[in-house]
């Protein structure tokens, strides 16, 4: 394996590649403003929501990019540790084919999860970047460090990452597992991918513990405690013995299910795709792997890697009792690009001329067709996105005037209360054509910008600069339950916006529960 700085060529091909690839993906993104969901909240000065989701260095990395979530200034943080982080995977899995690492690269930075991360949570995109490549870097400090000291780098990286952002810990196992197997191929001896192995496992607990600790400390010192959430560390208290045992398949099983299933456009042609993929990873890694006898220790290593390689890109949905969305699953895009790594060391037999053939035309196509599949679903998410920000800005101008038009209404000093779904509203509607999956836990599956009902403050802060005083969450089950508003009709009727006492009440769909109270 050449030193990073050795084949510049390679690395500069990657960056390029990498580069036009996310300005293709991602540019329209990163020029258009259009905040929504979480990413309504501009301004980031939750420090301590963050600390107690145990991303601890969250405020430290704000304090030097600035707390106002700007696009642009995010896409070139982001887009810069992206950029870099495919430089070192493209080095770890050893690919020399100019093929093979543009077509790395384009999986790379155009992977779904890359997309939804820029449409829904703009704000998160560089700290998850640098989580990313904090854990590339774990392992190629690993297994490229010469010194002692590469063991505690790796670690530190670990826990770094951690501290951003806990699912890019997968991209570490399965880089990893790929490496071991990349190690079995190229004929190494079984002791020694067997210590690989441990020494891999030893970085991973060693920097599970020193997370843990730090977790305490900034807990302690801070006052924060960890918060009762879908998305907190607190759901790994929920584990249990018979709970172990029943969700390990389940996360074994999550990608074979995700790639039959994936949440970008073209599903069925994807889902085609990720298994004749499947098929030829598998065929060829037993074809170069028997070719040569092997011993029978490097056979039965083999098999446990292949077996652990699941797992391995899906264990957080053990630790977060089921939860694995599509933000939380980059691991999988290194799945096509292990079929890379085979297929850029592949020499076949001349006599072989018709299974030649087809590895070398299926291999590239089937990869480059993901990658504008890709390409085509983050730009329409995008537009989905932009269409979806100037119908709130129409739907919210339209509210505000009919509060302005109410008698005893003071902007800023009356008490507001926004009930029902905005999503259910007769006068929203689902976009046709915009082929999101209905299983999408992004933020995605809305009408408009606004979702839930502490995005409304958002809403009339950030994009409208709006005063409002509107009523916390936690007391709106007086007014669901008081009789004038259950019969008030609901907007755009006469009558949906009124004084109810002392409260402008807004009624804007037959439920009057707002979207957290509907599960």
């Amino acid at each position: 394996m050449h030193t990073l700085f050795e084949d510049k060529k390679r690395n500069r091909t990657a960056a390029l590649s990498s580069l036009v690839f996310m300005l293709i993906a991602h540019l329209y993104c990163w020029t258009n403003e259009m905040y929504n969901h979480d990413s309504l909240l501009v301004w980031q000065a939750n420090h301590k929501w963050q600390i107690s989701l145990g991303r601890i260095l969250h405020p430290v990395y704000l304090r030097v990019r600035g707390q106002i979530a700007a696009p642009f200034i995010i896409a070139l943080f982001g887009g810069t540790f992206l950029v870099c982080a495919v430089i070192l995977c493209v080095h770890l899995l050893d690919l020399k084919k100019t093929s093979s690492v543009v077509l790395c690269a384009g999986l790379l930075v155009t992977f779904e999860t890359i997309a939804y991360l820029n449409a829904t949570y703009i704000f998160c995109f560089d700290l998850d970047m640098l989580a990313l490549l904090l854990s590339v870097s774990a392992v190629f400090l690993l297994r490229t460090g010469t010194s002692f000291l590469r063991w505690p780098a790796a670690v530190l990286c670990c826990v770094a990452a951690l501290c951003l952002y806990q699912s890019y810990l997968q991209v570490t196992v399965t880089l990893m597992l790929l490496l071991l197997l990349k190690d079995l191929l190229e004929g190494r001896e079984p002791k020694q991918v067997l210590f690989s192995g441990l020494s891999s496992l030893a970085v991973l607990l060693c920097s599970g513990i020193l997370y843990y600790a730090a977790l305490r400390l900034t807990w302690h010192f801070t006052g924060v405690r960890p918060t009762v959430s879908y998305n907190s560390l607190t759901m790994l208290s929920s584990l249990s013995g018979s709970g172990l045992l029943k969700s390990l398949p389940q996360a074994w099983l999550h990608p074979f299910r995700y790639f039959g299933h994936s949440e970008i456009a073209h599903r069925s042609v994807s889902a085609l795709i990720y298994l004749v993929l499947f098929l030829l990873f598998a065929g060829m890694l037993l074809f170069l792997f028997f070719r040569k006898k092997r011993k029978p220790a490097s056979v039965l290593l083999l098999f446990l890697v292949l077996l652990l390689l699941p797992l391995g890109m899906s264990f957080v949905y053990v630790l977060s009792n089921g939860l694995l969305y599509t933000i939380m699953i980059y691991s999988y895009a290194l799945f096509p690009c292990a079929v890379l790594m085979l297929y850029d060391r592949t020499e076949l037999p001349a006599r072989a001329r018709a299974i030649r053939a087809l590895w070398r035309f299926a291999v590239p196509v089937l990869c480059g067709i993901l990658v504008l599949n890709h390409v085509l679903f983050s730009n329409q998410l995008y537009l989905k996105k932009h269409l979806e920000a100037k119908a709130a800005l129409s739907f919210m101008t339209r509210i505000t005037e009919r509060m302005e038009e109410t008698e005893g209404y003071h902007a800023g000093e009356t008490k507001v209360v926004i009930l029902g779904h905005i999503d259910e509203s007769p006068v929203s509607m689902e976009r046709p054509g915009f082929d999101i999956s209905e299983d999408n836990m992004a933020g995605t599956l809305h009408h408009l910008s606004i979702s839930y009902y502490r995005s409304y403050l958002d809403y009339f802060i950030y994009q409208l600069g709006y005063p409002i005083r509107l009523v916390p969450l936690e007391d709106l089950t007086p007014y669901i339950e008081d009789p004038r508003i259950q019969s008030m009709p609901i907007y755009p009727e006469e009558g949906s916006v009124q004084m109810i006492g002392d409260t402008l009440v807004i009624r804007l769909s037959e439920d009057l529960r707002p979207e957290e109270m509907l599960g």
